[in-house]
């Protein structure tokens, strides 16, 4: 049987409050980094729309957790499940039948794929406007091999709804590769690079998308109190890392096995939220414990705690094929050449996804809104007295999400073992 692949890759970078970087192009608005925070704008979404938003977030955990699982937990792992679906939205528009049901039943949507694509034509434009000093890219695009027929239906519906970029390449071609991967490096920030070697002979359409997010801390780390400090890593392995470092007031909650805060960036419509064991805990325990329904529990028992916080910087960059994983999660038709079924984008019934793989780049650092504070309420009933002080010291494997505050939504998850 003659084979027609389709590749997917996701390309996610974050970068929490680097300078020196350009403004991504497309799809961004200028953000000035000397400018102060403006009052956050929340994303109203409808009752139907949030509902998609908390399977969006049910997907997330089950594909972190899965992740996770599938590297042994021993390794540092950086995901955007959101972006992953993104991506498969996008391929879901040409998908029938029971390839169809798999793709939208992992992915957490009961909704008509019109109705999924609105949701997340929504998402993409309202999450670059809500805080006018983070910069956040979300880009798209659908790569054609020369001479393969795709339907007009399919590229109309991911240009309207994805705004994606559509191109006709001859996949035979080194420029080919060099055109691809110059999309990618300008999408992120030129982090993510040569992402592409090879194109397989048997592919004839690659679909991507980019997501892009830089913040800056609402209360950002003094470099002149970073230095160097002990990390253990997840086999026991004490190094020196630089250990960022401050006090302040940040939302908490803690029990017998872990406490979590969250960081706010500029206006606070972003946020990293950190799952820190305690220390007769485990990272696994943590990882047990984490779904949808218990993170929204523990959101709403958060308040405001004075914390002396020790934060590592690092950086690292993260591959994963997500063909397997996803397989576990019930997506199964999709990968299997003879059972998938996307004759919406093409007459062929032979096109079969081969490869869906996400790259990713993290950077965490000291630097905040520069000029610039975020004046937060704090509760009468926190005094401030150094006994209430409660320590945050991230000196040993932690979780971590990224999410907007108004939809709840998660755009990244990771974890990190060793430094």
């Amino acid at each position: 049987m003659f084979k027609k692949e389709i590749i997917l890759g996701i390309l996610c970078l974050f970068v929490a409050c680097h300078s020196n970087d350009e403004i991504i192009e497309e799809q961004e608005s200028p953000k000035n980094e000397q400018q102060e925070p403006k009052a956050r704008v929340d994303i109203i979404l409808s009752h139907e729309e949030q509902a998609m938003s908390e399977s969006t977030n049910d997907f997330t955990f089950q594909l972190f957790k899965q992740v996770c699982v599938s590297e042994n937990r021993k390794t540092n792992i950086f995901i955007s499940p959101f972006s992953v679906s993104l991506c498969l939205s996008m391929s879901a528009n040409g998908a029938n039948g029971n390839t169809l049901t798999e793709i939208k039943k992992v992915l957490g949507f009961s909704s008509s794929m019109d109705e999924v694509n609105t949701y997340n034509q929504k998402l993409m434009s309202s999450l670059l406007n809500i805080d006018n000093t983070t910069q956040i890219g979300i880009a798209n695009s659908v790569w054609i091999n020369h001479g393969f027929v795709v339907k007009n239906t399919f590229i109309d519906i991911n240009k309207l709804k994805y705004n994606a970029w559509v191109e006709n390449l001859d996949f035979s071609s080194s420029s080919a590769i060099t055109t691809i991967n110059a999309w990618c490096a300008k999408n992120t920030e030129n982090r993510l690079v040569d992402i592409m070697d090879e194109i397989s002979p048997e592919a004839r359409l690659i679909l991507i998308n980019a997501l892009y997010f830089k913040g800056k801390w609402t209360n950002p780390f003094s470099k002149e109190v970073t230095k160097n400090d002990l990390f253990t890593n997840i086999d026991g392995e004490q190094v020196k890392v630089d250990m960022m470092c401050q006090e302040e007031f940040f939302r908490c909650m803690n029990n017998e096995k872990f406490t979590i805060a969250e960081f706010p960036y500029g206006n606070e419509a972003f946020s990293m939220v950190v799952v820190l064991p305690v220390e007769n805990s485990s990272l696994e325990e943590s990882l047990l414990w984490l779904s949808n329904d218990t993170w929204k529990q523990c959101e709403t028992q958060m308040s405001y705690q004075k914390l002396q916080v020790k934060m590592p910087k690092f950086s690292f960059k993260y591959q994963k094929p997500l063909n397997n994983d996803m397989s576990v999660l019930g997506m199964k038709d999709a990968f299997t050449l003879g059972l998938a079924d996307f004759r919406n984008i093409s007459a062929s019934e032979n096109l079969y996804l081969s490869s869906l793989e996400q790259f990713t780049y993290l950077e965490v650092n000291e630097e905040g809104t520069e000029s610039a504070a975020i004046t937060t309420e704090v509760p009468a009933t926190s005094t401030g007295d150094d006994k209430d002080i409660i320590h945050f010291f991230m000196d040993r494997p932690f979780l971590f999400m990224i999410k907007e505050k108004s939809t709840g939504l998660i755009l990244f998850a990771g974890q990190i073992t060793k430094l």
